[in-house]
């Protein structure tokens, strides 16, 4: 996937478009993700830099539901 690199007070994220589907109308909006990539993943990057990324899933015990996050791809 393709989105756009955001720098924010907690760390990075990526902004990107996902389809929703409803019943009652399907329709496109934004998504935030948190990056939780290496610093020397993210070296060379700068806000607003568009980035291909993997959606991923993080799961540690005492965790009430998975964590999703973006790791970006080279």
């Amino acid at each position: 996937m393709k989105g756009i690199l955001h720098k924010t007070d907690t760390g990075w994220e990526v902004v990107y478009w996902e389809n929703f589907f409803s019943k009652i109308l399907p329709y496109k909006g934004k998504v935030s993700i948190p990056v939780l990539s290496s610093l020397t993943e993210l070296k060379g990057l700068k806000e607003g830099d568009e980035v291909e990324f993997e959606i991923m899933d993080f799961w540690e015990t005492g965790l009430e539901k998975v964590f999703k996050y973006a790791k970006i791809i080279k």
